[in-house]
């Protein structure tokens, strides 16, 4: 499987969904404003679907947990060697 398919633990689902609901709101309101009918109401519309985007990456922000290193860690056999 790719890597950005593989899912861990519980923080990797959460993160993975709130960037598809992230995605979902963004073409929501995209659509909304193709068919626009020049009212007010967008822009309430767009201040609504902002604050839930920003709610959402900051959730996103605090979940990611540092990358750690993708190399395997030497084990002590191969440290006593040199």
């Amino acid at each position: 499987m790719p890597h950005w398919l593989v899912i861990t633990d519980l923080d990797d689902l959460k993160g993975k969904l709130l960037g598809v609901i992230t995605v979902l709101l963004a073409v929501t309101f995209l659509g909304d404003v193709v068919t626009w009918d020049g009212s007010e109401s967008i822009l309430w519309l767009g201040l609504a679907t902002g604050l839930v985007l920003l709610a959402l990456g900051f959730l996103l922000s605090r979940s990611i947990k540092p990358h750690q290193s993708e190399e395997p860690s030497r084990s002590t056999s191969e440290k006593g060697q040199e």
